[in-house]
């Protein structure tokens, strides 16, 4: 397993998939496994394109979230939390950040 500290620092930012080389995604598939990184994804309703962008962006920068993913045309919401993060917390943050730039933002 040449590399490891190097897949790992890829993992944990969130931005493994795009960087590891094909042979390497497995080996990354069962890291993310044994630390503990959290994935979930939400149904939100979320009125338009330009606002599921922007509440991406400032959700990107939420303590305790890794990667965020807003989808306005399948209104999914996909977050990968950190290892030591409050997953309530962070959503909690989340949804007051999104109703500000949009109101009706809900998650279902």
């Amino acid at each position: 397993m040449p590399d490891v500290a190097i897949h790992y620092q890829y993992l944990a930012s969130g931005i493994f998939a795009n960087r590891l080389h094909k042979s390497n995604i497995t080996f990354a598939s069962e890291l993310n496994k044994n630390y503990n990184i959290m994935n979930k994804t939400f149904k939100i309703e979320v009125d338009c394109a330009n606002c599921a962008n922007l509440i991406e962006e400032a959700a990107k920068k939420v303590n305790g979230v890794t990667n965020i993913s807003i989808s306005f045309m399948t209104q999914k919401m996909k977050i990968t939390f950190e290892e030591s993060a409050n997953s309530e917390i962070v959503m909690a943050e989340i949804l007051k950040i999104a109703k500000r730039i949009e109101p009706d933002f809900e998650i279902i």
